[in-house]
């Protein structure tokens, strides 16, 4: 009984092998020595996996209307590069070689240096508006209640039926 052609296995073998050391060679990542940075603190940017000369590439507000595009620099040979996040909000960070492609990238979200004033405001005037309307809202209802018992009590002084 036939079941492959003679020498496939080795070829295949040697093919799937060949396919998995390129994948594993071109593996470059993006860390960072903080998971949220800080807009207007500096921090550490690395590229692990990258050889030659590697560019950082910086878009702040990916596909949106707004985005902006800008290098932040070359990493050092030691694949460490210092980043100083100019704009709050998400942020894709792209690793480019030399020939312009890029060979790795990754989203973080950049913090605000201190909460925003204006979200703070709103969240107050929000909860002010929200409490003050129930509380409004608990004070008709009680003040209806209290002068329905008030005309119930004046009915049974006068000794008219309570209907």
């Amino acid at each position: 009984m036939r079941r492959g052609a003679v020498g496939a296995g080795p070829a295949l073998g040697a093919a799937v092998l060949l396919l998995a050391s390129a994948l594993a060679a071109g593996a470059a990542e993006i860390a960072l020595d903080s998971a949220n940075p800080i807009e207007g603190r500096p921090g550490a940017v690395r590229i692990d996996g990258a050889e030659g000369r590697v560019e950082l590439e910086v878009t702040y507000r990916p596909g949106s209307r707004t985005e902006t595009t800008e290098k932040a620099g070359a990493f050092g040979g030691d694949g460490v590069l210092t980043w100083t996040p100019a704009h709050a909000g998400i942020t894709r960070l792209a690793a480019v070689d030399s020939a312009g492609a890029e060979i790795a990238s990754r989203n973080v979200a950049v913090r605000f240096r201190s909460p925003p004033l204006l979200g703070v405001l709103i969240c107050l005037s929000a909860g002010a508006l929200l409490f003050g309307g129930a509380a409004l809202a608990m004070r008709w209802a009680l003040e209806e209640e209290v002068a329905v018992e008030r005309r119930l009590r004046e009915r049974r002084r006068r000794g008219a039926p309570s209907t």
